[in-house]
């Protein structure tokens, strides 16, 4: 019997590639999801947005059934969608029963490839966003998060903007815009299909086939998006961002990390682990929290993408120990490129995160996500089946030298601070 890590790649008509993941068990849920470029990457500049809110809207009403229509059609059948969308791309998918996983692919389809838009809805959604945006300005973490990124990545960047965009640029757009961004890059070569199923590959190849033909697809392809290039923001003073009514304070330090194809990959993942993933054992966590009692949470975030990546570490904590945790959080950080880790910590680290692999087998659900990340960025089919042997192969030294080569401004860390008013002595360099 094949593994949910062991997956397979068929061709639809059209050339649409399909990632198929064989559920070894019969759970009697199936997963089904689209990839297509509808990326923030394709927003128009001043409409930054624009692939959210169009990503947001797909379940709003088809030409075929009204929103709640709709909704009543997937509560019917124990079903549900969601919309994904990023800098890379964007992933609707949907999830029920799998005696009824042919209703589901058409359902599917139906909302990825013929909204309408209503204008009622066009209106509401784009209000709430606005309003999302708004408060999430008065968040110190969502805040600190948004400065980082654009102090990272230029203007132009499909990285520098939050995927929701800002509160004027959501403002301007319209319907029409919606319309024409999913003309352009929904039914546009390119689309691809990832399916965790416990049927045979065969079955879910045919009822996608016989479901495609009911939609009309362009073929004019998804113009090339070609970011300007991107140079490290390290160094100098914090940047620090007052929040009014604040009293946590969120502290990120961070740079620049390679794309998700990186060989290094494998090194920094493990880095990260060490320096702040898992609570009970990642150095943050036991440094700034546990031994010091300085902050309300303390850990890291590593995301290697298709155009690039970065790297976090992070906390939460009261303005008057914001001097110190963000010194205890450059000092974590600079220990990981200017020394090994010793043998049995990274034993016990990498022990710990193979060990807890299998455990993303335990639902279709959890496994789905595995084959979308194969599916986004067309990594090797059998990529799952020999993580783990490429994680048991990282040396002390070799952790050492990818955090060091290949992880940027690890010794001169980009500094964000973002909460109440900060004294002048609180935000000096370290």
């Amino acid at each position: 019997m094949r593994s949910a890590f062991d997956l397979e790649r068929f061709e639809l008509p059209g050339g649409i590639p399909i990632v198929f993941q064989r559920f070894p068990r019969t759970s009697g849920i199936s997963v089904v999801s689209w990839v297509g470029d509808a990326s923030t990457a394709h927003d128009k500049r001043g409409k930054e947005g624009l692939a959210t809110l169009t990503g947001r809207l797909l379940k709003s009403g088809t030409s075929r059934h009204t929103k709640r229509v709709l909704a009543d059609e997937l509560d019917r059948i124990a079903a549900s969608i969601s919309v994904e969308v990023d800098g890379d791309a964007t992933t609707v998918e949907i999830r029920g029963p799998t005696v009824l996983e042919d209703r589901l692919i058409e359902l599917l389809l139906e909302v990825v490839y013929d909204p309408v838009f209503p204008s009622d809805e066009v209106d509401r959604a784009r209000r709430m966003t606005i309003e999302r945006l708004r408060r999430d300005l008065t968040q110190p973490t969502s805040l600190s998060e948004r400065r980082f990124m654009e102090a990272l990545f230029p203007p132009g960047h499909p990285y520098h903007y939050s995927p929701m965009g800002e509160v004027r640029s959501v403002g301007r757009i319209t319907r029409a815009d919606l319309r024409e961004f999913h003309r352009r890059h929904y039914t546009a070569p390119g689309s691809k299909f990832a399916v965790t199923s416990s049927r045979d590959a065969e079955e879910v190849l045919g009822t996608l086939r016989r479901a495609l033909r009911t939609h009309e697809l362009s073929d004019r392809p998804v113009p090339k998006v070609s970011p300007p290039s991107v140079r490290e923001r390290n160094g100098g003073s914090p940047r620090v961002f007052p929040v009014k009514g604040s009293q946590q304070v969120s502290v990120i330090v961070g740079g620049l990390a390679p794309a998700i194809g990186d060989p290094s990959r494998p090194a920094l993942e493990l880095a990260h682990e060490v320096l702040g993933s898992r609570p009970v054992l990642s150095r943050l966590f036991q440094v700034v929290r546990e031994q010091n009692g300085l902050a309300y949470y303390a850990d890291s975030s590593l995301h290697m993408m298709k155009r690039g990546g970065y790297w976090l570490a992070t906390a939460g904590t009261a303005l008057s120990s914001v001097g110190q945790v963000r010194d205890l959080l450059l000092k974590e950080v600079r220990e990981m490129g200017n020394s090994e880790v010793p043998p049995s910590e990274l034993d016990t680290i990498r022990n710990s995160y193979i060990g807890s692999l299998p455990l993303l087998l335990d639902t279709p659900q959890s496994a789905h996500t595995l084959a979308q990340e194969v599916t986004i960025y067309e990594l090797p089919l059998d990529h799952l089946l020999h993580w783990p042997e490429r994680l048991k192969e990282v040396s002390p030294r070799e952790l050492q030298e990818a955090v060091r080569t290949r992880l940027g401004s690890w010794s001169d860390p980009l500094v964000v601070l973002s909460g109440p008013p900060f004294p002048a002595t609180q935000t000096d360099t370290a």
